[in-house]
């Protein structure tokens, strides 16, 4: 049986449940509040400097250091397990519309968002493809990208 580990400085509030059925290491580090009524299951690392929020689930996973689990989010059946979870540095502005259709070429990224910007439509895939070309190599940290596909 491998011990649950509460770093210094973290706060676990009320309603909170940490557990693991078959005995693996629960590692929360310092510096971590975990809001009222998160779940934290299976074997899971969660980092320094790390905010879970109300009613989170994290199950069999890991946090990556400073990273913001929002309220009510769910980590386990999104990402391959274990996942890996860590803050995202830009943010995604989706288009007027997305489409179910097939991957298009990426016509154009306008950088800062504004509300009432006209932005054309896409389908997810061309968006799902965007999303792992810039965990690969981030070229739009701390922008605020729009997408529309070409034809």
């Amino acid at each position: 049986m491998e011990p649950i580990v509460i770093g210094a400085n973290s706060s676990i509030q009320d309603g909170v449940v940490i557990h693991s059925k078959s005995g693996a290491a629960m590692t929360i580090g310092e510096n971590t509040p975990v809001a009222h009524r998160p779940i934290v299951h299976e074997p899971c690392k969660v980092g320094n400097g790390v905010f879970i929020g109300f009613n989170s689930v994290l199950s069999n996973c890991t946090v990556g250091e400073g990273a913001v689990e929002r309220h009510s989010s769910v980590e386990s059946f999104r990402f391959p397990s274990p996942c890996t979870v860590f803050r995202p540095n830009w943010m995604l502005v989706r288009p007027g519309r997305l489409t179910n259709g097939p991957s298009k070429r990426l016509a154009k990224v306008q950088v800062d968002y504004r509300p009432g910007m006209k932005v054309g439509s896409i389908p997810r895939r061309t968006v799902a493809e965007f999303i792992v070309t810039q965990a690969e190599a981030p070229t739009y940290l701390l922008q605020k990208p729009a997408l529309s596909a070409g034809r």
